[in-house]
């Protein structure tokens, strides 16, 4: 897409997902190490991120970063094209980015680059993150610090239309040798690797076995 190089400048650098020169493992060795230095981490997914994705965040952002109007309005008529299922029924939508398109990547990481990357620098910009997709590891130095932040992004997705997983959302202690609290969560999972006691592991899925 034209717009990919313009993006590119003003994405994050700990915006992973859909980006070139960056990968998941990349993500996952650099929430490993900070995982060291943090002891709290917020694991956090978006729900159903890829179809709730309000328009008008989208078409705002892109208006922000282009003056061609071939551009917005070609995004415009994108997003409002009917999805064809399986059966061949059209199915009309009303928000989110039909999944594997080769834009569509592009426009989530630019809202959640507005939604939520440019929001946490800004708000709390003492704390790391890793972001790939809708899938985020935030790293905190306290449990009550991870509990306020936590539900100021909550707030924040709420702000945009999104909402945090209620299942898959959760607040982990990075547990080890030298740090023995006693928590419920010990380890989570990021991009389908476990990180635990400053270990990781290549999750298996019941087909790897």
């Amino acid at each position: 897409m034209v717009m990919e190089p313009t993006m590119e400048r003003i994405f994050h650098p700990d915006s992973y997902g859909y980006r070139p020169g960056r990968s998941a493992l990349d993500a996952v060795g650099t929430a490993r190490k900070r995982c060291w230095k943090f002891d709290w981490v917020i694991d956090l997914d978006i729900k159903s991120f890829f179809d709730s994705i309000p328009w008008h965040l989208i078409e705002k952002a892109v208006a922000h970063h282009t003056e061609l109007s071939w551009i917005r309005l070609y995004v415009k008529r994108w997003l409002q094209a009917p999805v064809e299922k399986e059966d061949g029924i059209l199915v009309e939508r009303t928000r989110g980015t039909p999944q594997g398109s080769v834009v569509s990547p592009l426009l989530a990481n630019l809202v959640l680059h507005y939604a939520f990357d440019h929001w946490m620098q800004r708000t709390f910009p003492c704390l790391c993150f890793e972001r790939y997709a809708d899938d985020a590891i935030v790293h905190c130095r306290t449990e009550s610090e991870a509990r306020t932040v936590m539900e100021a992004i909550r707030k924040r997705l709420a702000e945009c239309g999104l909402e945090l997983h209620p299942e898959k959302t959760r607040i982990v202690y990075c547990k080890d040798n030298k740090r023995r609290k006693e928590c419920e969560h010990i380890s989570f999972d990021f991009l389908g690797y476990s990180v635990l006691q400053r270990h990781i592991e290549r999750r298996e899925t019941r087909e790897g076995k």
